[in-house]
């Protein structure tokens, strides 16, 4: 197969599970934010945090992947840590207040 071939597949392939690892890096830095600001922070909590922030990290390497950039990898680690996070405030504001 040639490599122009392979690369185009494998963004057909990754692309989609983008918004997917998105949602669950969501939930899981939600859940995480809520029950450090709730009560006292426990070792899961950590946990989940961490879990979301490696997820953010594996949609900041998708995306550079499928949209071939040629910027920084902190750059888009940051770009899409603040879409999510802008995402997860409208979330919540729309629950609480709903």
């Amino acid at each position: 197969m040639q490599p122009r071939t392979r690369n185009i597949i494998l963004r057909v392939v990754v692309a989609p599970v983008i918004p997917v690892t998105a949602l669950v890096a969501i939930e899981l830095l939600t859940f995480a934010s809520v029950s450090m600001l709730v009560s006292k922070p426990d070792r899961d909590d950590y946990l989940y945090l961490a879990g979301g922030l490696a997820l953010v990290a594996c949609c900041a390497v998708a995306v550079r992947f499928v949209f071939n950039l040629r910027i920084s990898y902190w750059i888009v680690f940051l770009l899409v840590l603040a879409a999510l996070a802008i995402l997860m405030f409208g979330i919540q504001a729309r629950v609480f207040l709903g």
